[in-house]
């Protein structure tokens, strides 16, 4: 409704919709909506009893994370985009995180029926592949090096051939890489099951000793 109050086309995105197309409970919400984002959040924050995070402000992403104990999501993202809802998930990351859900169908019975899915998460998804969406993805932000292999551990899909050697030729990349998300990133990956698995994947991708140096020496 408060789209629809202010003229705003609006997108179920990313984690969200793959994980309901899994049946996996979430709590994050991701929505793209064209326009400005940040009003949108601060009105969010008001009616719901959340707060306002900035999460990229050149790149139009805010989060409204949610107080209340009987809230059923922790946190709402929001991004802004310019253009057609296309040309934003040619920008995500991999194909399952890069479908949409029109605002119109949100809370139809049908509403899978009404998926946007240029890229073919859908597919991916019951092969249970995490594929890029285009070559540039690691060069864009490096940081997706250690969220692939997050994802691959967490939901138990494996990195597809051309993508793990997407990573590989990438991985000099991640010594520029922000260090805060670099560390929430690797922490976030030390928490999923068979982390040990998922670090000795981080090596066979050359990423591993990039992001902590020291360990070379231990070999």
């Amino acid at each position: 409704n408060r789209l629809v109050a202010r003229g705003l086309q609006g997108y179920l995105v990313g984690g969200y919709v793959r994980d309901s197309l899994l049946g996996l409970p979430t709590k994050d919400l991701d929505v793209a909506v064209t326009g400005d984002p940040f009003s949108l959040a601060w009105e969010l924050a008001d009616l719901l009893g959340g707060s306002v995070v900035p999460l990229g402000q050149a790149h139009q992403v805010v989060r409204v994370a949610l107080t209340a104990a009987s809230e059923p999501l922790r946190f709402i993202d929001i991004s802004g985009f310019q253009g057609s809802i296309h040309q934003d998930l040619a920008r995500r990351d991999f194909t399952v995180d890069a479908m949409a859900l029109p605002r119109e169908h949100w809370c139809s019975p049908d509403w899978q029926q009404h998926i946007l899915d240029p890229f073919g998460g859908r597919k991916d998804i019951q092969g249970r592949f995490l594929r890029a969406v285009s070559d540039s993805v690691f060069v864009d932000d490096p940081v997706r090096m250690l969220r692939v292999v997050r994802l691959s551990a967490g939901l138990a899909f494996q990195i597809d051939r051309h993508t793990a050697q997407l990573i590989s030729a990438s991985a000099f990349l991640i010594v520029g890489a922000s260090v805060e998300r670099v560390r929430d990133e690797l922490l976030k990956l030390l928490a999923e099951p068979n982390a040990d698995s998922s670090v000795r994947l981080l090596d066979e991708l050359d990423i591993l000793s990039r992001v902590i140096p020291e360990l070379e020496e231990a070999r």
